[in-house]
């Protein structure tokens, strides 16, 4: 699995996921954003790592740079650091105004949560039901996440939105 520079993939969060697990444990390797993109913090990350595994240290994800990580991840205890996640969104989906739904609900409550860091997110009402204020708050976040600003609940804002969330728990934002 080769990756390059501004890939997408449910691939590069789990990869994402191993190295933040990873830099718990090694200080000298940077901490990634879980937001599924390979950017140059990942890469950076990714270099730090091949370089203590003897590796060249090219930022591409090879299969011995990918098993280095994974077994690494594992020493540095990954079963016991991350919790099993609820499945609030329905793949394939898409959530658009007038829409009610447990997901929207907890997009709310992320949005919410972000506007508290972000001057320029506004806060929404948590009601579950996709209104003006929060496809407002959606296309403004979609904006800044570099998609595509249509105001819907997709699967991609969906993903980008727990990144969000679990970046501003751990105050990597």
């Amino acid at each position: 699995m080769d990756l390059f520079d501004d890939t997408y993939s449910e691939g590069v969060r789990d990869l994402q996921t191993f190295l933040r697990v990873i830099a718990r444990s090694y200080p000298s390797v940077p901490f990634p954003i879980t937001d599924g993109v390979y950017g140059d913090k990942t890469k950076s990350a990714v270099r730090e790592v091949q370089g203590m595994l003897g590796l060249s240290r090219t930022g591409v994800v090879d299969f011995d740079t990918w098993s280095g990580i994974v077994r690494l991840a594992g020493q540095a205890g990954y079963e016991q650091t991350e919790p099993r996640r609820a499945r609030f969104f329905t793949p394939g989906r898409v959530y658009a105004a007038g829409d009610s739904a447990d997901c929207v609900h907890i997009a709310q409550f992320i949005i919410n949560c972000a506007s508290r860091e972000f001057d320029n997110v506004r806060a929404v009402e948590i009601n579950g039901v996709l209104d003006a204020r929060t496809a407002d708050a959606l296309i403004f976040l979609q904006e800044c996440f570099k998609l595509p600003q249509t105001g819907q609940l997709d699967q991609i804002t969906w993903n980008r939105l727990n990144s969000l969330y679990d970046n501003l728990r751990t105050k990597k934002v």
